[in-house]
């Protein structure tokens, strides 16, 4: 038998104060002008929080082990929410 739970959620507070105990790279994307979040455990580097895609106007951060999606506003807030931060860039082209 498989029994699917629900995931727990968090509130908007609870959410920025668990993002601000993760260490935040960004990967962005210097021909289409988007990136890409990832919050990692500062505990455990492969333990992933969250993560989010901003681009074209819009962006959405999704939880791991919560069913919370902020998009919008929140999203644009939370983004730069943070221990600490490391950034990457993803030289393609779009080929």
């Amino acid at each position: 038998m498989n029994i699917q739970q629900e995931q727990p959620t968090l509130t908007y507070e609870e959410a920025r104060s668990l993002l601000n105990k993760c260490h935040l790279h960004v990967v962005k994307d210097r021909y289409f002008g988007d990136a890409e979040y990832y919050w990692m455990d500062l505990d455990d580097p492969n333990h992933n929080i969250a993560q989010a895609y901003f681009g074209a106007g819009d962006g959405t951060i999704t939880f791991t082990h919560y069913s919370n999606r902020y998009s919008g506003d929140l999203a644009y807030d939370l983004r730069s929410v943070s221990h600490s931060v490391s950034t990457s860039y993803n030289q393609s082209t779009g080929e």
